[in-house]
Parts: structure tokens; C-alpha cells; sequence
């Protein structure tokens, strides 16, 4: 019989090179060795209908080239895009409304079936992204407290994975992203980590897979009620 957690969700963030995927892989595959239904996803900056409007920009013309570890040439618009007077506000807009599509479709939908659901970057990163682009004051407007609302209750729970720039470097070489835009992550992260309930950080620079794994596994387990399927 596959047991099932009562709603929880499990968000895990953090900058990339910190560990966030492999980490995820792990619990993952722990949580569905004891028998608990699991759904894995990710939620994170350019969602649907913003993802729709970057790539008009790309064919359009207007992007700039970024590395990823899938694709070594990708296309975004220029940051500017973001920034302007009108461009800022139309993409917020437009990106909040795909964020709460996302949020439905992924994980109050899978929630109600009873699936314990693992979200890599979340509410979380997509704040962190905000901050890159309007700065940190970002965190003190209605939008950044209505975004933690809701997600502030007893039945979801996050992991910060944090890590020095030159751990992050070490793991991902030349598709390491610029510091500037690792030290704006991390502002945004460490605000979301003290306004958080419950919000489990680990240092990954001084911490080894297999020890954060099981500090991971420990910390979830006391948060988890069980019932038969």
C-alpha cells in the first residue's frame, strides 16, 4: 500500500551550483523507497505566459546569449526588457498571473491526490529573481509578502542550499553565473529563509552529498504524517 503525506510540499532552493538537483534526485528516490507517492517538478522565473513573451523577443530579435549546462547558447531578452518604467510593471503582471497557473496546475492539484510534492527554486526563486531585477526593495512591496503568504503554512517546508562563490565555480566552471547575479539570489534567499516557518539551511561548501542528504532526510521525516492510501 503506497502511503500518503497529508499536503506537504517540499521547496528546495538555492543558487545554481549549490547542489539543488542532486540533492532533489536523492530525496526523491528516498521518500519513494519508504512508499510515499512522490511528484517531482520546478517553478521558477518565466513561467508559461512569460515564457511565451521572451521567446517573441528571442524571434524578434532581441536577446542577448546566456550558457546553460542543457543548452550552450541561450537566448534571452536583454535584462533592460525587465527594467523599464512600462516593461517592468507589464512583465510582473504577466508573470504573477503564469506563477499562480503554475502553482495550481503543479502543486495544489497534485497536492489534493496526495502526493508529497518536491519544487526545486519555488516562490523562493522566483523572489530571488525579482531582486536581481528591481533591486532589493523588491522585498519590502506587497507583492514579495503576498508571494510568502502563500506558501507560510504548516504543511510546506523549504531547504536552502547555500554556497561560497568558489564552491559554486569549482562545480560549474564556465556556466557559473556572474557573482553579481549569485549575490542578488542570495539576498533575496536569506530573507525568504528568516521570514520562513520552517526553513532548513545547509551550507553544501562544508557539507558532503552524503551528509546532506541525511541531515535532508531527517529534518523531512519529523515533518511527515503518514496515513494508509
Amino acid at each position: 500500500m503506497k502511503k500518503m503525506a497529508q499536503n506537504l510540499t517540499i521547496g528546495v532552493f538555492g543558487p545554481d551550483g549549490s547542489g539543488k538537483s542532486t540533492q532533489i534526485n536523492l530525496l526523491t528516490s528516498y521518500l519513494e523507497s519508504q512508499g510515499f507517492k512522490v511528484y517531482k517538478t520546478w517553478i521558477c522565473w518565466n513561467h508559461l505566459f512569460a515564457w511565451m513573451l521572451c521567446r517573441i523577443f528571442v524571434h524578434l530579435g532581441c536577446y542577448v546569449w546566456k550558457p546553460s549546462e542543457k543548452c550552450p547558447i541561450n537566448k534571452y531578452p536583454p535584462i533592460e526588457v525587465y527594467r523599464g518604467k512600462l516593461g517592468k510593471h507589464i512583465w510582473m503582471f504577466i508573470e504573477l498571473v503564469s506563477l499562480l497557473l503554475m502553482l495550481f496546475t503543479r502543486v495544489f492539484l497534485k497536492k489534493i491526490a496526495g502526493y508529497i510534492i518536491v519544487v526545486e527554486r519555488y516562490i523562493a526563486g522566483t523572489l530571488a529573481d525579482l531582486v536581481y531585477i528591481h533591486g532589493e526593495p523588491i522585498l519590502n512591496s506587497i507583492i514579495s509578502r503576498f508571494l510568502l503568504k502563500t506558501v507560510n503554512n504548516n504543511r510546506t517546508i523549504f531547504i536552502y542550499l547555500t554556497a561560497d562563490y568558489k564552491t559554486i565555480v569549482g562545480r560549474r566552471k564556465l556556466m557559473s553565473e556572474p557573482k553579481d547575479y549569485i549575490e542578488a539570489q542570495e539576498t533575496a534567499y536569506r530573507w525568504f529563509a528568516r521570514h520562513f516557518n520552517n526553513c532548513l539551511v545547509i551550507n553544501t561548501s562544508k557539507s558532503t552529498i552524503e551528509d546532506t542528504q541525511k541531515t535532508i532526510q531527517d529534518w523531512i521525516m519529523q515533518h511527515i504524517k503518514v496515513k494508509s492510501d
